[in-house]
């Protein structure tokens, strides 16, 4: 893919206390090789085509630049730049991979496993292909660019903060009480709450697979199973005998699931062989934004039940086999909010309407909504919104669990008001020890000392991988779904959530998250949290914030 020298800056965002960016710089100058620059960096696309030793001499001299760039604008153009054309000839990777070992041997980078820093590389290069092709430095993109996170965020509050009810603080009635604040929220989610509605919590992957199983052993008329991953593993292959199973006994079964992903090594053996058995699949990919992901998790059953949250179908989910088992939450749905989630499978498996079957009858006393989110700067902020109404709307407690709290300018203000308002905030999010994406440990913990230091209850996952999304508001209303706290959901990945007003699936959740944080660690005080910075994580954070 040819890459085009960017025309116009890249937008930026720093997180946490750190200050917003507007973007990197000016653009670069046409002369985008100045003659300060050796010689050597203006011939990198004939050079990085000559094999390891003229990789490992770009690097040596684009190191230095790289760290360099983070406060001279005028090396932050030449290595917007550099990087193009590196992305251009294919050699980024391996350059970037000599750069990150070059700089490991000379301890001028923290000290990482040899496999956590390959990923970390790997996740850094595909951020800077997406980022070009976003922001139209191709040829092939049409070079739409994102508002600001300060833009956005003043926006976002604005929206969040009409309202007719004002913010309240312990002692007085939570904003979900009041009509007025409920139908303010349905109106910036974009869903209304449903009642008649069942929704049970189910807390970890154990317990959502052998429902899940239940499920599929049961089914009578169809199976839509949407997610992220579908992993060649023993949990992938168990999962797709029975979906194989039953499309032999005459049911519709589809499956939609991430096509970046799924073109990926063990992601495809299963797919290849559900299709091959006449298993309709779809590998979602945008036609105009290569870089979109569909991030949704769900599975319906005879249009009738539905398990939706955060799991992707593979053994770190389940719990099987003798690798690490991350901490993950889903719900079981019944009642007339199945409906809403046929409509969304169906619209994003790309039928157009949902199954024929009749819509699910009350079975229960949940008010529940099912929340869309579609990315792209013509996109949609429904999962945002309603995040950010529900806490503006507390007056007691705030309960958040989630993988990636990656605070943009909106969320950390809505936190910070809702601390001063005196009430309780707890956060549960990975430690840099627990997170499965190295190159995120940063600016998770870069988010954290602003709210330590308000006085929020912030605690770190030990072990395995955080990969639950939850939150629990004044024990009235809880959000549980695939959106993580991080710019990436917000700008690259379709979502979805089920937002719910009901006390027993609230108390449930709260209960499971007490449960978690005895399992954490607390940060006591901000001198406790010890950044992992490197160049990598330094580069990630100031120009491709919002893929993380």
């Amino acid at each position: 893919m040819k890459i085009l020298a960017p025309a116009t800056p890249i937008p930026s965002s720093r997180a946490a206390h750190v200050p917003v960016r507007q973007g990197p710089g000016p653009a670069p100058p046409k002369d985008a090789f100045s003659a300060s620059l050796p010689a050597l960096l203006a011939q990198v696309p004939q050079l990085a085509a000559k094999g390891p030793a003229h990789t490992q001499l770009i690097a040596s001299q684009l190191g230095p630049l790289l760290q360099q760039a983070l406060s001279d604008p005028a090396a932050e153009a030449r290595m917007l730049k550099i990087l193009a054309d590196l992305n251009a000839t294919g050699q980024l990777k391996p350059v970037l991979h000599e750069v990150a070992a070059q700089a490991a041997a000379s301890g001028s980078m923290p000290p990482l496993p040899e496999a956590k820093r390959r990923a970390m590389v790997d996740q850094l290069a595909g951020m800077i292909d997406a980022q070009f092709q976003a922001h139209g430095m191709t040829p092939e993109t049409h070079g739409q660019t994102y508002e600001s996170w300060d833009q956005l965020s003043a926006q976002n509050l604005a929206k969040v903060r009409n309202s007719q009810v004002a913010p309240r603080g312990p002692g007085e009635l939570s904003c979900f009480t009041e009509p007025a604040f409920v139908a303010e929220m349905e109106s910036l989610q974009g869903a209304k709450f449903q009642g008649g509605n069942r929704i049970t919590p189910l807390i970890d992957g154990p317990a959502s697979f052998a429902k899940r199983n239940e499920l599929i052993d049961g089914a009578q008329k169809s199976i839509h199973l949407m997610s992220w991953a579908f992993y060649d593993d023993e949990t992938g292959w168990e999962t797709a005998h029975k979906l194989v199973e039953k499309k032999a006994q005459g049911l519709e079964v589809r499956v939609v699931v991430d096509g970046q992903i799924a073109a990926g090594p063990g992601h495809n053996a299963t797919l290849d062989y559900m299709e091959k058995m006449g298993v309709e699949v779809v590998r979602w990919r945008s036609s105009d934004r290569p870089y979109d992901g569909q991030h949704r998790k769900v599975m319906i059953v005879d249009g009738q039940q539905a398990v939706a949250g955060g799991l992707n179908v593979g053994n770190v989910y389940s719990h099987q086999g003798e690798g690490p088992k991350w901490r993950d939450t889903d719900v079981l749905i019944e009642g007339p909010a199945v409906g809403e989630c046929e409509k969304l499978f169906a619209q994003v498996f790309g039928k157009g309407e949902a199954s024929s079957f009749a819509s699910p009858a009350a079975v229960g006393s949940a008010r529940c909504a099912v929340v869309n989110h579609v990315p792209g700067p013509d996109g949609d902020a429904h999962i945002l919104l309603a995040t950010l109404k529900a806490i503006q709307g507390a007056s007691e407690s705030i309960d958040i669990e989630n993988a990636y709290v990656i605070t943009t300018p909106d969320i950390r203000q809505c936190i910070l008001d809702a601390l001063e308002r005196g009430v309780k905030v707890r956060i549960l999010t990975n430690s840099a020890e627990s997170v499965d994406e190295p190159i995120v440990s940063a600016p998770i913990l870069k988010s954290l000392p602003d709210l330590v230091s308000a006085g929020a209850e912030v605690y770190l996952k030990q072990g395995d991988t955080l990969h639950s999304k939850f939150m629990v508001v004044d024990g009235l209303y809880s959000s549980v779904g695939s959106y993580n706290l991080h710019p990436r959901s917000h700008r690259y990945e379709g979502e979805m959530t089920i937002n719910t007003l009901d006390i027993q699936k609230a108390s449930h959740l709260t209960s499971a998250f007490e449960k978690d944080i005895q399992l954490a660690k607390r940060v006591g005080s901000t001198e406790e949290i010890q950044v992992p910075e490197n160049i990598f994580t330094q580069l990630a954070s100031r120009y491709f914030f919002d893929h993380l």
